[in-house]
């Protein structure tokens, strides 16, 4: 599970997490979190994504970089398996493909 901690202004904006905070008093420490259903994460990230492509064809280079940010830290260290299913992705791999190591065709000290 993913855990996001953000301001309480910004959190007042979602009904839902208003809510929680108010009636249950949720959300104020990490041993007392707002537990999102996991499809609210789908969605974010569909959005995230959605939004990230609309800022690129409008040359919107501090949204795209922003985005860009956002997206790379939600896949930072995770495995192939995991990014597929945080963004929903098919595995269309064979068992050959997955066994073939990288091939470093631009030099990059990262692979």
């Amino acid at each position: 599970m993913d855990k996001q901690q953000v301001e309480e202004e910004v959190a007042m904006f979602c009904l839902a997490i208003y809510r929680e905070i108010l009636q249950k008093g949720m959300g104020y420490s990490k041993l007392n979190a707002i537990v999102l259903p996991e499809r609210v994460y789908h969605i974010r990230y569909q959005k995230l994504c959605e939004l990230a492509s609309a800022a690129d064809s409008l040359q919107l280079k501090s949204l795209v970089d922003l985005t860009s940010r956002t997206l790379a830290r939600i896949i930072e260290g995770k495995t192939p398996e995991e990014i597929r299913e945080i963004f929903n992705l098919p595995d269309d791999l064979t068992e050959e493909e997955k066994l073939e190591p990288l091939k470093n065709v631009t030099d990059d000290p990262r692979i």
